[in-house]
């Protein structure tokens, strides 16, 4: 049993080293916050050692938002000294964002660990499908957006962020390339507001957590911290990685394959959910 058990470990901890660089990666070449990357493959672990599962979804996502706060600092910090961050665009736009995040982590704790497993396989297969499409050939044709719907767009990415625990990217940078933002000035803005979202997610998911039984081991509110702590320095040693070939290379393809991956990951999800 002891062999047993020493085996599960290194499975488990093999999963995160391999999650965690995957997450940090993409973080950087993508501007995708890791939550897309870590929420199944906890969720999975969760599963695998068979933790009750009326929480494990909360903790999945809480986990993964804090986990992004790690990763976008470094990313944000590479793309920062790159210049490619849109500032005006970035402190237009912050403020609705966090609005929505602090709703979605109080409406959180009414929803079912089941239920955010179906809405997260639902809008992952959603992000899987936006993906295919490249909103800079249609950009051109949408007319300038006012600043009040500005506000009422940010607060809903904001709010379906908060309860995917992912940073956003796969809603803000077709969003500000359709606001005539570049592709790669987009990803790098991303990676800013994917930071901004991780702290308020993380904070709101910690405050909500504390005092409630998940019966998970090794959680502080809604936090598996031993999954943090292995996480963590692997994902912020990968992302400025993917920052530099973010510059390299042609983004839009290495989006296009990601997508098949989250099409295929969804629907897995989605199954686990109503099956």
């Amino acid at each position: 049993m002891e062999i047993f058990l020493n085996i599960d470990m290194i499975m488990i901890i093999g999963s995160l080293v391999i999650a965690a660089s995957i997450a940090g990666f993409l973080a950087g070449l993508l501007g995708i916050g890791g939550g897309i990357i870590i929420v199944p493959c906890l969720f999975t672990i969760f599963t695998y050692l068979q933790y009750p599962d009326e929480k494990m979804m909360h903790v999945a996502v809480a986990t993964a938002l804090a986990t992004t706060i790690f990763t976008t600092c470094s990313s944000v910090y590479a793309h920062y000294k790159r210049k490619a961050i849109n500032i005006d665009f970035f402190i237009m736009f912050v403020p609705a964002i966090i609005v929505g995040v602090i709703m979605g982590t109080i409406s959180a704790e009414y929803i079912s660990s089941d239920g955010l497993l179906g809405f997260f396989g639902f809008m992952l297969g959603f992000f899987a499908v936006m993906m295919f499409f490249d909103p800079s050939k249609i950009s051109d044709k949408i007319p300038n957006i006012p600043k009040f719907l500005h506000m009422i767009i940010g607060t809903i990415i904001g709010y379906i962020c908060s309860l995917l625990g992912i940073g956003g990217a796969t809603l803000n940078v077709p969003y500000m390339v359709l606001n005539k933002i570049c592709i790669r000035n987009a990803v790098a803005t991303a990676s800013a507001f994917a930071l901004s979202v991780a702290v308020a997610g993380t904070s709101g998911f910690l405050y909500a957590g504390i005092g409630e039984e998940t019966n998970i081991p090794n959680t502080f509110g809604y936090i598996h911290y031993l999954s943090f702590i292995i996480m963590i320095p692997i994902t912020m040693l990968m992302a400025p990685l993917g920052a530099k070939v973010a510059h390299i290379v042609n983004v839009n393809i290495l989006r296009k394959a990601f997508a098949v991956v989250m099409l295929i990951v969804s629907l897995k999800m989605l199954y686990s959910a109503f099956s």
